[in-house]
This record gives structure tokens, sequence and C-alpha cells, in this order.
């Protein structure tokens, strides 16, 4: 009688764990549309001053070119 109530107990904490584990699973997913335009758009955007006595003294390539 105690081994059976002990599979059923673990056998009720299996299937339990799974539903959990498939409802977080579910919660965490990021759509594929989301994911699409997250690599298909810029990544990174940098915003930079340039300084310089004359646009002829700016230098494309910064240090020893």
């Amino acid at each position: 009688m105690l081994a059976a109530g002990g599979i059923i107990g673990g056998g009720s904490l299996a299937v339990v764990g799974t539903h959990g584990m498939l409802d977080w699973m579910y919660w965490r997913s990021v759509p594929k549309e989301i994911i699409e335009k997250r690599v298909n758009e810029t990544l990174l955007r940098v915003s930079f001053t340039i300084s310089g006595t004359s646009p002829k003294s700016i230098s494309l390539l910064g240090g020893n070119s």
C-alpha cells in the first residue's frame, strides 16, 4: 500500500512539474516576429561629434594610418 502511494505521489509531482515547466516556457517564449524584427533593425545607434578647423582637416581614420 505504501509503495502504491509513493508511485501515485511521484507521478502526481511529475505531472504537476511538467505542467509548470510548460507554462513557464510558454510565458518566457518570444514570438518569432519580434525576433526577426530585432535582427533586421539597427542593433546599435551611435552619435558622435567631429570637430576641426576646416572640412579638409577632418580625417576619416583616427590615429596613425
